[in-house]
């Protein structure tokens, strides 16, 4: 599936080790979303997108396509990132899957493991 950006720029997104990345179609990294797994939940507590590149939708299109995997994969979404946190709030007719809200526990499990 080919995906593109606000101004229809193709991109893509790739799981490497424990983030998703988005790159633009000359390989260069534009973002990343971290993720740790804990049981048969995926912890998403941080994304970045480079500040040039601000305004393209390059957020929604890395955390669109990293909880369809997470879904697909049969994984529940632990949103700790803010980021990852509003999408699941204003996007609830995209999910494909569980999402727990966060708790104190989590937010020390990120913390203990970075």
């Amino acid at each position: 599936m080919t995906l593109k950006d606000k101004t229809g720029a193709e991109v893509d997104v790739t799981k490497e080790d424990s983030s998703y990345v988005i790159r633009d179609d000359a390989g260069n990294k534009l973002g990343a979303t971290c993720f740790m797994e804990h049981e048969n939940e995926r912890v998403f507590y941080h994304t970045e997108i480079g500040d040039e590149f601000s305004g393209r939708g390059l957020a929604t299109v890395l955390i669109a396509t990293a909880l369809d995997d997470t879904f697909n994969e049969g994984k529940t979404v632990v949103p700790v990132c803010p980021a990852v946190k509003h999408y699941v709030t204003h996007h609830p007719e995209e999910l494909g899957g569980e999402v727990r809200k966060p708790t104190t526990a989590d937010i020390d499990f990120v913390r203990s493991n970075l």
